[in-house]
């Protein structure tokens, strides 16, 4: 079990588990009891946390990008049912602005996001991504590792090493 995110209201978590051989979607809840698994998909799925609403749970996935593989953002209902492609656009870890309007993405999947200094090809920017338009602003990034968003208000919080150390920086939306 990995990857745990409490639901909005704090009574599910939502987590990913290989128990069924493949990494997979999982909720339970605060309380305890019977975990409930809502995906299905022989591709791994990683959680990444809920929609603003807790109505939905993101997630990450390599399926349907054949023939090579690359994580895509994926939304599953918290009931479970069919899963949903939120984008198009690559991306691995990401979290929701407060209104829902908006996600920051990272979109690749680093083979080693801990490399200090790397300054490489893998290094991409973290992307704000408009949810109705599909627009992308990108955050300042030169060529840094930029990894593990959190949109929390008004901030997007992030690990990066752009001063050769890893550390938590922030970048205003405003």
């Amino acid at each position: 079990e990995k990857d745990p995110y409490f639901s909005p209201d704090g009574q599910t978590i939502a987590f990913t588990s290989n128990r069924s051989g493949t990494d997979e979607v999982y909720t339970m809840s605060v309380n305890g009891g019977a975990a409930k698994r809502l995906t299905w998909y022989p591709a791994s799925s990683q959680v990444r946390g809920w929609t603003p609403d807790g109505q939905q749970i993101l997630y990450a996935s390599t399926r349907e990008t054949a023939p090579t593989r690359y994580d895509r953002l994926w939304t599953v209902s918290k009931d479970g049912g069919p899963s949903k492609l939120l984008t198009q656009q690559w991306g691995t870890k990401a979290s929701y602005s407060t209104d829902g309007k908006h996600i920051v993405v990272d979109k690749i999947r680093r083979w080693d996001w801990e490399w200090r200094a790397y300054r490489g090809g893998q290094n991409t920017p973290l992307i704000i991504l408009n949810l109705d338009n599909w627009q992308e602003e990108l955050l300042p990034n030169e060529r840094t590792t930029d990894v593990q968003p959190v949109w929390l208000g008004e901030r997007i919080y992030f690990i990066s090493d752009r001063d050769w150390v890893s550390n938590i920086w922030s970048y205003s939306t405003q």
